[in-house]
């Protein structure tokens, strides 16, 4: 079973209903939101995954400061998610990348990863809110 095979089989599971998109990447609706699964299925060897929240916040003109500097207190701040500008420099992204030993571990940091990155746009807000108010 490749990893993506596995990822699917795991989100299914849990109840998801998710599918391969143009790119090749699981992509599955989660809270409203669309989470992509990067992997490598090239190596079978290469028990590494990525979990991406795309775009999830538009970068308005004149804030970029702001964001740049709310990105940066995210990266010290939150364990495990990445939350950095595109390479457009328009948008945000979030991440969550993880190693695994097996299915078991897989789908731990599956469990794990949608949890965080279901609250990254929630906290990017309330952090950038802070960083606004100083």
């Amino acid at each position: 079973m490749t990893k993506k095979e596995q990822i699917i089989a795991i989100l299914e599971k849990m109840g998801y209903s998710p599918n391969i998109d143009s790119d090749g990447d699981v992509a599955v609706r989660y809270e409203l939101k669309y989470i992509y699964f990067i992997t490598d299925d090239d190596d079978p060897n290469d028990h590494y995954a990525s979990v991406l929240f795309p775009q999830f916040y538009e970068i308005k003109e004149g804030e970029e400061t702001l964001v740049l500097t709310t990105c940066n207190k995210m990266a010290r701040e939150v364990r495990l998610v990445k939350v950095y500008l595109d390479g457009s420099f328009k948008n945000v992204t979030a991440s969550c990348e993880f190693f695994y030993t097996d299915e078991e571990a897989l789908e731990r940091n599956i469990t794990e990863s949608l949890n965080l990155i279901g609250v990254v746009r929630t906290m990017f807000r309330q952090f950038k809110a802070d960083l606004s108010e100083d």
